[in-house]
């Protein structure tokens, strides 16, 4: 290294162990949505299963169903995990929109705690709605017709699809964008969840070699760095106890009750999850309105609403032959938590979903239960529900048979039944869910 004049310089290259610290808070669950349709016999269908999905994707949708054009409504999908990148996703979509409103309508197991604070923070800023709803895509569902698989990533503002509240979740860090809704629905069937945060610090070593380059300048020796290559040495993560008092203080500013909620939230550890009810839900002012995400629309034409009237024409005629053009689908949810297998049943008529409010099914399982599934509200999204409480479950598991029968009847129509019969075995996630809150 020349020292004394201006312009000599040396080189060498230097390693150097670098020890990073990454803090992180998420929180997660997981959803199991497993479709099982049945239906009069000469209208038997499967249902897709629920693809799972991870990283959170942020795009506006267009109602594909039809009957709403020429004004479709639309709305802003979020589906996944939320990470730290998901803000950013937001940001794009809202500076996409301008000065328009659309309502979030969200379905995640969770994730990054100050990415899904940071959300909350700008959509309670911009005034927006949020509900507890999938979007089934209409590019999804023709990708999944050719290979099963949906990349989540093609999806682009703009794309068509349809809004489902079965097998929506809103758990964990979810709940914080929940909390920023001007208007927040969940539907009474609807999946929230609380538990405690985890926290964890994650030291790792590093070791990184630069190239230096040192130079007298002026008389004074000047050094510069260039990072060459970077390689880890070890990595070592350690839980650490979570700081609440930034939840606290952001419900606190949702107008959340938070004397209500954080002992909700506390109950249940990182590794669990507490089902809020829905009286909890209102308790904490957490839900607004138990409702699907298309009652947001009042104003907007209703999609399928010109075909409604048509099918329920169709399904009350006096003749014994219109039975058969009323048909009824099966699903079945296994939630976090594991506390219950929820069970779903929609009545259709010419592909339209009909209201429920008239219908009731009764359903029959091994070792002579049974259960009444009842509707859960007046819209035609809103379907039959029923619980089969976890022990119940995992004695027919144990049993070996869990099988269903089913038998749909509506009050308009006494007597004139739909029949249709599910074995919950075979539907995908069965195995896994009794497999974890079977075996004790």
């Amino acid at each position: 290294m020349g020292v004394g004049h201006r312009g000599k310089a040396s080189t060498e290259k230097k390693r150097h162990p670098t020890i990073l610290l990454v803090q992180s808070v998420v929180l997660a669950s997981a959803l199991t949505l497993v479709g099982v349709a049945a239906a009069a016999p000469a209208n038997t269908k499967r249902a897709e299963p629920l693809k799972p999905i991870r990283t959170m994707r942020v795009v506006v949708v267009t109602d594909s169903r039809t009957g709403c054009e020429p004004g479709c409504a639309q709305w802003i999908a979020a589906h996944g995990e939320i990470t730290n990148d998901t803000p950013a996703q937001f940001q794009r979509v809202f500076k996409a929109l301008g000065q328009k409103k659309l309502p979030v309508f969200i379905s995640s197991p969770g994730g990054s705690v100050p990415a899904a604070l940071a959300i909350g923070r700008e959509i309670r800023k911009r005034g927006l709605d949020v509900a507890v709803e999938r979007t089934i895509f209409q590019k999804c569902k023709l990708a999944a017709a050719v290979s099963h698989v949906c990349d989540l990533r093609a999806l682009k503002d703009g794309d068509k699809g349809r809004p489902e509240p079965i097998g929506a979740q809103c758990a964990s860090a979810c709940v914080f964008i929940l909390a920023a809704g001007t208007e927040r629905l969940v539907p009474v069937y609807g999946f929230v969840g609380v538990h405690q945060h985890h926290a964890f610090l994650t030291m790792q070593k590093v070791l990184r070699t630069y190239q230096v380059q040192r130079k007298v300048e002026n008389w004074r020796v000047v050094e510069q760095r260039k990072l060459i290559a970077e390689k880890q040495l070890s990595s070592t993560t350690v839980e650490k106890d979570p700081d609440y008092a930034p939840v606290r203080a952001y419900f606190t500013d949702m107008g959340i009750n938070t004397t209500a909620i954080m002992p909700l939230l506390l109950s249940a550890s990182h590794n669990d999850i507490h089902r809020m009810t829905p009286d909890e839900r209102r308790a904490t002012r957490l839900v607004t309105r138990a409702a699907a995400g298309d009652a947001l629309w009042p104003t907007a034409p209703r999609a399928t609403e010109a075909k409604l009237d048509a099918a329920q024409a169709a399904a009350s005629p006096p003749d014994a032959a219109a039975v058969s053009q009323v048909v009824a689908d099966l699903m079945l949810l296994y939630p976090p938590g594991g506390d219950t297998v929820d069970i779903f049943i929609r009545v259709r008529a010419l592909d339209v979903s009909l209201p429920t409010m008239q219908y009731t099914a009764d359903l029959a399982f091994a070792r002579g239960w049974k259960l009444i599934a009842r509707s859960t509200g007046d819209g035609a999204a809103d379907p039959l529900y029923a619980a089969l409480a976890n022990q119940q479950f995992c004695m027919l598991h144990r049993a070996g048979d869990l099988s269903i029968k089913v038998s749909i009847e509506s009050a308009a129509r006494p007597g004139r039944h739909i029949q249709m019969a599910a074995d919950m075995a075979k539907a995908p996630g069965a195995a896994e869910f009794a497999a974890k809150h079977c075996s004790k």
